[in-house]
């Protein structure tokens, strides 16, 4: 027994999304739990990424090498006068020829003086910030604690300490000799704190960087945050129509994520679909800012990587730039469409660049577009290219895309790619409250308050669960439940819980997470404006088996979770587990093949005589959740005395509303909305006028 209760440990370790039992890192740009997946990967001994991993240690190896840079390095200072104080000038300014001292200096597009970068801040900044970001991941992916200690060096002498430290601001940045002391546009080389703060963000298992040098950096950031946001020079950059203002987009709201403000990088992601995708974007996919330069290719593709930065900051707060389409077409799609046939060296630029573009950068970039969306038309494209970027390209570690081609063969069918979420720390429309702490990561639920809503309303509350199996999803795909039910007069609630691939919970952290929730809305009730007498629980697939845990009244199979204060008015499951023994859904193998937690868990066989009025939706052609499963659960409610009401959809699978079933799909969302409906009406659980103002 001890041996398989061992093994089961092994098995829930090996299969998690966190390692070790310590929380994935705080990155936004570098997908946490891809990375985790492959530092799996590279600890089973696997070889596809090893070459990744052999790069990276080199170029980590050097960067141990390096000595700590600062802004008192540098041989020229800014007009203030103050060392601390970042300084560069134009990199396509020159002396004028003309003039005996050269002043004013003059615009050469697209030709690099060197002295802009050899002696101002600009070439030891993105020295350090790169250093900083490449040994933050060496360290994660090998727990050498030589990289954390060095990249912690760094920060601190270029952030933190007094007599080195940079002043968190950059407003002498791209000056430009004879005319000003610095301009907007230089903000754009603060675009490497993304690397730095990413980097920083992989130190979190080491000790050396520790909470101090965390407090005093935030307290950095968040100085530099207020100038980047208000000043003059700020408010200069956030105004420009190219890459230099998709980038200070970018920046905002990274560093807002960093500084936990998901507000204002939601507001700054939602304005961007229109002030920056569908500014940039023309229909037919052109950058005209970017084709009027003279290193056209390179700047469209510059401008495309800032955009697909936002494309993934937008994700942590809940909004989609994969998939955002104008009415005439303009997309992040229609960009990548009309850059990547230019993939094909073999193929001309249209226009006649100072000099060729970097094509490769297109394979990490259609690849990550594919991640997100899966596009035949592209897919095409990549093909016959995928495998010209190199098996030891950082990108492929980063994103657990080992090469799967041999150098010059072509990638008939791409692989599968797995699809890594995000927790998303806001959501469109809602509210965030963080209703626990597991495992070192807040959870957060999201709530929708409907029109007229006051805290003296006592309104009833229904609270969605989102499905995935347990693995995978989030509150991003429930919270239109939320929405919907914010439309009949209740408040809305999506909770977050703990998935298998995004924070390495197993079910049992699933159901331990939505009981905790419920408890925190009975508990914040007043405040909420929520009667928690009429509290109705929603969930779909594996979020209606975390759903119908709520209504279990005994304490749950994880350790330490308790039996809940108070069990909900009703359920309405879709397509729900709730078996998941052997015949159920996933069955022992879902448990490391443990059949008793399995049995354990297995809402049919644990729910007690008396359960709360359910409504259950299910799909007579679900290959999933076997239909089976809702019929046995009806029946055994019935037979105890209960209602249990199963609304049957013919001929339809498990994701019974999806597009993908076209009209189909629609009639059974509408018609799963008119029954729910229903249901609430026939156990008053409705608000009325009367019940709004007793």
């Amino acid at each position: 027994m001890k041996t398989a209760f061992v093994l089961t440990l092994l098995l829930a370790c090996a299969s998690g999304g966190s390692l070790g039992g310590a929380p994935l890192p705080r990155t936004f740009l570098i997908p946490a739990a891809a990375i985790a997946d492959s530092r799996r990967s590279l600890d089973r001994g696997e070889s596809s990424l090893q070459a990744a991993l052999t790069s990276l240690r080199a170029e980590a190896d050097a960067a141990l090498a390096l000595r700590p840079l600062s802004v008192m390095d540098k041989p020229l200072t800014a007009a203030s006068g103050d060392k601390h104080d970042y300084f560069s000038y134009g990199p396509y300014w020159w002396p004028d020829p003309a003039k005996a001292d050269g002043l004013p200096f003059i615009r050469r597009d697209g030709e690099v003086n060197p002295a802009s970068r050899d002696r101002s801040d600009y070439k030891a900044f993105a020295q350090v910030s790169t250093a900083i970001e490449t040994l933050g991941l060496a360290y994660w992916f090998t727990r050498d604690e030589r990289y954390a200690r060095q990249a912690a060096r760094l920060a601190r002498v270029w952030f933190l300490d007094p007599a080195t430290r940079m002043n968190p601001h950059l407003q002498h940045a791209q000056a430009i000799p004879g005319l000003t002391d610095g301009r907007g546009i230089g903000i754009i080389e603060s675009r490497q704190l993304i690397s730095v703060n990413e980097g920083l963000a992989l130190l979190a298992g080491s000790s050396a960087w520790n909470p101090a040098d965390r407090a005093a950096y935030q307290s950095w950031l968040a100085a530099f945050y207020e100038w980047l946001t208000t000043s003059p020079n700020g408010r200069d950059e956030q105004r420009e129509h190219n890459n230099h203002g998709t980038w200070y987009d970018a920046q905002v709201a990274h560093l807002a994520l960093v500084l936990d403000r998901p507000a204002d990088a939601a507001a700054i992601l939602a304005a961007g679909l229109t002030r920056r995708l569908a500014a940039h974007i023309t229909p037919d996919g052109a950058q005209p800012h970017e084709l009027a330069r003279t290193k056209s290719l390179d700047y469209s593709l510059y401008n495309l990587d800032a955009l697909f930065a936002c494309a993934e900051l937008a994700r942590h707060v809940g909004l989609d730039w994969w998939s955002y389409t104008t009415s005439d077409g303009r997309s992040l799609r229609a960009a990548l469409v009309y850059l990547a046939p230019y993939i094909d060296p073999a193929k001309p630029w249209p226009k006649p660049d100072l000099h060729d573009g970097d094509r490769s950068r297109l394979v990490p970039l259609l690849d990550q577009f594919l991640h997100h969306r899966d596009d035949p038309a592209l897919r095409k494209i990549l093909a016959p290219f995928a495998s010209s970027s190199a098996a030891d390209s950082r990108w492929r570690l980063i994103h657990n895309r080992p090469l799967s081609a041999a150098p010059g063969s072509v990638e008939v069918e791409a692989p599968a790619r797995k699809r890594y979420d995000v927790t998303p720390l806001s959501l469109p429309g809602s509210e965030p409250h963080v209703f626990r702490e597991a495992d070192g990561t807040e959870l957060r639920l999201h709530v929708v308050k409907p029109t007229g809503w006051s805290r003296a309303n006592r309104r009833p509350c229904l609270v969605a669960f989102f499905g995935g199996g347990w693995n995978s999803g989030t509150p991003a795909s429930s919270i239109r439940w939320a929405e919907w039910a914010a439309t009949l007069g209740l408040v809305g609630v999506a909770p977050d819980y703990r998935t298998r691939d995004r924070l390495g919970g197993t079910p049992e952290d699933c159901i331990a997470d939505g009981r905790a929730a419920l408890g925190w809305i009975v508990a914040h009730a007043a405040e909420l404006g929520i009667d928690p007498a009429r509290i109705i629980v929603l969930g779909g697939s594996a979020g209606g088996h975390v759903a119908a845990w709520t209504a279990i009244p005994f304490p749950g199979p994880a350790p330490g979770d308790p039996a809940p204060a108070l069990l909900p008015a009703a359920l309405i499951l879709l397509n729900p587990v709730t078996d998941t023994k052997a015949g159920g859904y996933g069955g022992p193998k879902r448990f490391g093949g443990d059949a008793a937690r399995a049995l354990a868990c297995s809402v049919t066989d644990q729910m007690p005589a008396r359960m709360p009025p359910a409504l259950v939706f299910h799909a007579t052609a679900d290959t999933t959740v076997p239909y089976a499963n809702s019929t046995a659960f009806r029946d055994k409610l019935i037979r105890q005395g209960n209602r249990c009401d199963l609304i049957t959809f013919e001929g339809l699978g498990h994701s019974y509303t999806s597009t993908k079933y076209g009209p189909a799909g629609r009639a059974a969302e509408e018609k799963t909305k008119r029954e729910a409906t229903a249901f609430l009406l026939s156990l008053d659980l409705l608000p009325t006028p009367e019940s709004l103002n007793p």
